[in-house]
């Protein structure tokens, strides 16, 4: 039996994740030359943290490698921080897929090393985790994220006590400790241990408070800002932290937004921006390739809408709004909107739209 073969079976044994085990299986069935790429070393951790696509073995981002990865920090920082252990470790994440489960891995990994861990109970922007670690005194913090890479990667940055992200030597020093733990073995507390303290709104409402200090030239007029969020989760407190007062109407579109993600910001901006936030349920088509996904036709968009506006809805309580003409689009509107849009029409044609809603 090759290295790679014997560490992949012992990663098989050890890996939580449903479809991991099954990435691992077609791996051992599949060529060597493949099995031992996935096999040899390991994402390496630099000042950066880690970044890599998802997907199973030490070669890129999974629960395993989270874990490895956080027990060195902690290992690390009782080391080398005094009182880490009380300081404890601020840990955010991303929408992006298993950023919340890598995060409260990490949040595991800290508290059954007896080490605090504050972890924020929703998506949050990196400036938001940085900013707050010197906020709360916290010994280091943790962003899950892969910023500005590929939808399928994600990523593990790291900021020690000063919320700065780690330079030289630290970043070698971290990655050291991390060598020497073995990624199928990492003890986890459970979910429910009083080490891990979820955080509130309160930190989020802190660096909101903040933001206006950066203005060096305050007594100058504003300047427009075009925002563009970085996999969607900077958006909803970019907009909170520019307004206080004005309606935000967001438009979501199935065919460029997974619907978990949809939910994610949705859930994100009614937080900061409560009782002011409504959503236009768009299903336009728009020109093929527009959103890098097959053109759909005109009732199986619907349907796309359909599905997104249910998953929203788990996590999102304000308005829907929706426009339309189709019976389809009707439809959905009733089933799903709380205002149906017109644009223009003639008196005679909204009377008979009321008539028919």
């Amino acid at each position: 039996m090759t290295d790679s073969r014997a560490a992949a079976e012992a990663w098989l044994a050890a890996e939580p994740d449903a479809d991991m085990r099954e990435e691992l299986a077609a791996l051992l069935q599949g060529p060597a030359d493949d099995l031992n790429a996935r096999f040899t070393g390991r994402l390496q951790f630099g000042t950066a943290g880690l970044r890599g696509a998802v997907g199973a073995g030490p070669q890129r981002m999974n629960r395993l490698v989270v874990q490895q990865a956080a027990a060195g920090l902690v290992d690390y920082l009782l080391a080398n921080v005094p009182s880490a252990a009380e300081q404890g470790v601020i840990i955010g994440y991303d929408a992006r897929r298993k950023s919340d489960v890598f995060a409260l891995d990490t949040a595991r990994v800290c508290a059954a090393r007896g080490v605090k861990a504050m972890l924020f109970p929703h998506v949050v922007p990196t400036p938001v985790l940085a900013w707050n670690v010197t906020e709360v005194n916290a010994a280091a913090g943790v962003m899950v994220t892969a910023s500005h890479n590929p939808p399928a990667d994600n990523g593990y940055k790291v900021y020690l006590g000063t919320g700065s992200q780690i330079v030289p030597p630290a970043d070698t020093d971290i990655s050291a400790c991390i060598d020497r733990v073995d990624p199928c073995s990492v003890l986890l507390a459970d979910a429910d241990d009083p080490l891990i303290v979820r955080l509130g709104d309160a930190e989020v409402e802190a660096y909101l408070a903040s933001v206006p200090a950066v203005r060096l030239r305050p007594d100058v007029p504003g300047v427009p800002v075009a925002y563009t969020a970085m996999h969607g989760v900077g958006g909803a407190t970019a907009l909170a932290a520019l307004t206080r007062s004005i309606r935000i109407i967001v438009a979501i579109n199935p065919a460029g937004l997974a619907p978990e993600l949809a939910a994610h910001q949705a859930e994100t901006l009614e937080r900061v921006a409560p009782g002011r936030v409504a959503i236009n349920l768009v299903a336009g088509g728009g020109p093929e390739g527009r959103y890098g996904t097959p053109p759909l036709g005109h009732d199986d968009r619907y349907a796309q809408l359909a599905h997104l506006a249910r998953v929203v809805r788990e996590r999102f309580t304000g308005p829907f709004y929706l426009g339309g003409a189709s019976e389809a689009a009707l439809a959905l509107a009733v089933d799903q909107a709380q205002a149906y849009l017109m644009w223009g029409e003639p008196p005679e044609r909204i009377a008979e739209r009321i008539a028919a809603m």
